[in-house]
């Protein structure tokens, strides 16, 4: 049996609480499947500094005792990596935490006359925005995150 959803988000936690001291998040965990093998997926960040192999390693060895303890599937793999350059932010708690940091929006529908815009993410009272250039020219977008079909962490070119 596999470790359900509602439960992913106490691991995460537990798993967060014994990183701490690295300077490392713990972005995400969850289920995948390749090849007829489960895998656990821990995807980690440090701020300010890339996530190496070496750190992914030091990590797993760190969870790998409490996952043991509160995984209820006895043949997985276990795998840490890095969440990406470029990930999706995945819920409106990991948009706060990634305000000031330069995001690619699709929106449900267009703001602005814009369904995809980049930009520096901002918060404006209980709304966010967005401030880029569209042909050149200066342009803020705000919106709320409703509105928002999906949103990912950009590398500016």
């Amino acid at each position: 049996m596999l470790f359900v959803r509602e439960n992913m988000e106490d691991l995460k936690e537990k798993l967060q609480k014994v990183v701490v001291d690295l300077d490392v998040k713990i972005i995400a965990v969850k289920w995948r499947s390749e090849a007829g093998r489960n895998i656990l997926q821990v995807a980690i960040d440090k701020e300010n500094d890339a996530v190496s192999v070496d750190l992914c390693t030091l990590v797993s060895d760190r969870i790998d005792q409490i996952i043991d303890e509160e995984v209820s599937c006895e043949n997985y793999y276990l795998e840490v990596c890095s969440g990406g350059a470029e990930r999706y932010l995945e819920s409106e708690k990991e948009l706060q935490e990634n305000l000031g940091k330069y995001v690619r929006v699709t929106f449900k529908q267009a703001q602005e006359k814009q369904i995809e815009f980049k930009g520096y993410l901002e918060r404006l009272g209980n709304n966010y925005s967005i401030e880029g250039f569209v042909k050149g020219k200066k342009k803020k977008i705000v919106f709320e995150y409703q509105d928002v079909e999906k949103i990912q962490l950009s590398v500016k070119i």
